[in-house]
C-alpha cells in the first residue's frame, strides 16, 4: 500500500510540473530553441492529440498548426490534421474542420486518416 501511495504522489507531482511547464510557455520556448527534424514533429503531434484528448482544443490547434506550418512533410501530418479537424469541430468551426478533412482526403486518401476524414466529411456535410 505504501508504494502505491508513493506512486500516486509521484504521478501527481509530475502532472503538476508538466502542466506548469506547458501553461507557462516554457515548453514552447524549449521546442523552438531546440528543434529536431525528426523528434519535434512527433512531439507536436503528441501534444496536439493530448490537448484534444484533455479537452483543450485551442491548445491542440496551436500545436497542430505549428506542426503543419513548420513540418509540412512530416509523417506525423495525417494524424495531426485529423486532430486539428476534431479540435475545430469541438469549437464549432465547421469550415476550418472541413478544410482539414479535405486536405486529408486529397493528400492522404490511402491512409487510415484519409478514410476517417472521408467519414467526417460526410457527417459534417449532410
Amino acid at each position: 500500500m505504501k508504494s502505491f501511495i508513493i506512486s500516486i504522489i509521484f504521478f501527481v507531482a509530475v502532472a503538476v510540473w508538466l502542466n506548469n511547464w506547458i501553461t507557462s510557455g516554457k515548453m514552447d520556448r524549449y521546442i523552438k530553441d531546440n528543434p529536431h527534424p525528426i523528434y519535434t514533429p512527433i512531439i507536436l503531434k503528441l501534444l496536439t492529440q493530448a490537448c484534444y484528448d484533455l479537452n483543450s482544443p485551442a491548445a491542440a490547434i496551436h500545436y497542430g498548426q505549428w506542426l503543419t506550418q513548420d513540418y509540412p512533410g512530416s509523417p506525423a501530418l495525417p494524424q495531426t490534421l485529423y486532430h486539428l479537424g476534431l479540435a475545430y469541430e469541438s469549437l464549432n468551426k465547421k469550415d476550418l474542420a472541413l478544410s482539414q478533412y479535405q486536405v486529408l482526403v486529397g493528400s492522404f486518401s490511402r491512409s487510415e486518416y484519409g478514410d476517417i476524414a472521408q467519414q467526417r466529411l460526410k457527417k459534417l456535410t449532410y
